[in-house]
């Protein structure tokens, strides 16, 4: 995940397997470049920033203020 226009998280394709096969580093270039999986927050009632996503094994950590 990182970081799209302060607003918003987008989905990166980076080391994917599907059942147990490793996808091509060339193919996830490929549908990193065509596709966007976009999570947009400015849809929230407040205005957010966020500033930071850190991925962990099992959770992720998203640090997000409230625009004023």
């Amino acid at each position: 995940m990182e970081v799209w226009e302060q607003s918003g998280l987008r989905l990166v394709l980076q080391n994917l397997e599907v059942e147990g096969t490793r996808v091509p580093g060339i193919l996830l270039e490929v549908l990193n470049q065509n596709y966007d999986l976009v999570i947009d927050l400015s849809i929230l009632p407040e205005p957010a920033a966020i500033s930071a996503v850190e991925l962990l094994q099992g959770k992720m950590l998203i640090d997000i203020g409230v625009v004023r």
